[in-house]
């Protein structure tokens, strides 16, 4: 479920949060980088671009067990 509410108009919740995901990995990561956003922050973003294994064994998934 996405954060905001979508209008009867724009029923495709998946291809609204395909297409957030694409913005925060092509834009917001050099935005926050930039503006001097802190590491953890930028990993956050970063992690939405990793999909299966990759995503949960990498040391900044929130619960990761060393």
């Amino acid at each position: 479920m996405l954060p905001w509410s979508v209008g009867w108009y724009e029923r495709d919740e998946e291809g609204l949060r395909a297409e957030l995901v694409a913005w925060l990995l092509g834009h917001a990561a050099i935005r926050l980088r930039e503006s001097g956003a802190s590491a953890d922050l930028q990993h956050r973003i970063r992690l939405l671009g990793l999909t299966g294994e990759d995503r949960w064994t990498d040391p900044y998934w929130p619960g990761y067990r060393y």
